[in-house]
């Protein structure tokens, strides 16, 4: 089952490392992916991949990014949830 990320000639490598349930994917998130599989290719395989300094530092910076997109996407949400909250109030 492993082979099924293996394109075939002709297909490009974004189309194999997207599956039917991952079609919604950002194009950053699907960038990160090509990176990541691109990096093990290099090492040869994911246990041979250096676990550096800035690897972690790395890693660190770009969770607290994750949290911060969560949160932005989040705010306009509970906005709109008070609003409906509120309306719901004033109407009785």
């Amino acid at each position: 089952m492993a082979c099924l990320l293996i394109p075939e000639s002709g297909f490009s490598v974004n189309n194999a490392l997207l599956g039917k349930e991952k079609l919604a994917l950002a194009e950053n998130t699907i960038v990160a992916q090509r990176v990541v599989k691109d990096c093990v290719q290099i090492f040869g395989s994911i246990t041979n991949v250096p676990i550096t300094k800035d690897f972690i530092t790395a890693a660190r910076r770009a969770y607290v990014e994750y949290c911060v997109q969560l949160d932005e996407q989040k705010r306009p949400q509970a906005a709109e949830l008070q609003r409906a909250e509120l309306e719901k109030k004033t109407r009785g």
